[in-house]
């Protein structure tokens, strides 16, 4: 039987092919400055065969990267939640968003929670065992997000977007969370690290690298929230923050994109 998210993409995808028939046969059909009808045309679509497959993972979705900030990553593995992250595999999970250019990595800022061996499967019983938080506990998560909700929406506002930390079991959790639930974790890279001549600075990048390879974690990476956004955001590095210009990014994109393949 297929899952209701499934069959929710199937009637998505028949709706949009149907609209965009519609939406020719509306251009050909009727002049658009004054609608004045045209010349018929036929119109004929093949739909024996397709011109063009996506991803099976096309459909994707974000973490956003506040939650590091909020403790809320701690809480990913809840049963309720795998199982419903479970019903949109195969599909990219993106950690990443404002305040991922913030984020600096810390080694030994938290011990490994997760009490498991390095190399693990997704489909690994052991690893994928979910634990039972009590009800109170997650009520004073979900209050406690509520109440940080403002004043990321401030600093956000502001352009007052302070430094945190994301530390090894939080990783952990990410990683256990995607892997659990079928999906593949695109990590956004801290791309605000400048040293002289606003080249980026990498050191803590490597860090980062250096544990997940050494935890056997599947990651991907991104590096940079994105031009607009990360242009827009005044940090307090200055000048050297204001580092938009297209050929340095594609250049520190294409290294990124050369430490680790996308695999599925």
């Amino acid at each position: 039987m297929s899952s209701p998210i499934r069959s929710c993409r199937s009637r998505c995808f028949e709706s949009a092919v149907s609209w965009l028939i519609f939406s020719l046969l509306f251009a050909v059909s009727v002049d658009p400055l004054n609608g004045e009808p045209q010349v018929p045309v036929k119109v004929s679509i093949q739909t024996d065969e397709a011109v063009g497959v996506v991803n099976p993972a096309f459909l994707s979705l974000a973490i956003d990267s506040s939650l590091a900030i909020s403790g809320g990553i701690a809480y990913l593995r809840t049963p309720r939640l795998v199982a419903l992250a479970r019903g949109l595999a195969p599909a990219f999970l993106r950690f990443g968003g404002t305040e991922q250019d913030f984020l600096m990595f810390e080694p030994s800022a938290s011990k490994d929670v997760w009490q498991a061996t390095s190399r693990h499967h997704a489909n690994d019983e052991k690893w994928c065992t979910l634990p039972h938080y009590p009800t109170w506990l997650l009520q004073r998560q979900r209050e406690k997000e509520e109440m940080l909700e403002p004043v990321l929406y401030k600093r956000r506002r502001t352009n007052t977007v302070q430094n945190a930390t994301i530390t090894p079991d939080m990783l952990d959790s990410l990683n256990g969370f995607s892997s659990c639930s079928g999906l593949h974790l695109i990590y956004g890279l801290n791309a605000l690290l400048r040293g002289p001549g606003s080249d980026w600075n990498s050191s803590n990048a490597a860090l980062l690298l250096h544990y997940t390879a050494s935890k056997g974690y599947n990651f991907s990476w991104e590096l940079g929230n994105g031009l607009l956004v990360v242009s827009a955001v005044q940090a307090p590095c200055g000048p050297l923050c204001t580092y938009c210009a297209e050929a340095r990014i594609r250049r520190n994109t294409a290294l990124v994109r050369t430490l680790h393949k996308i695999q599925f």
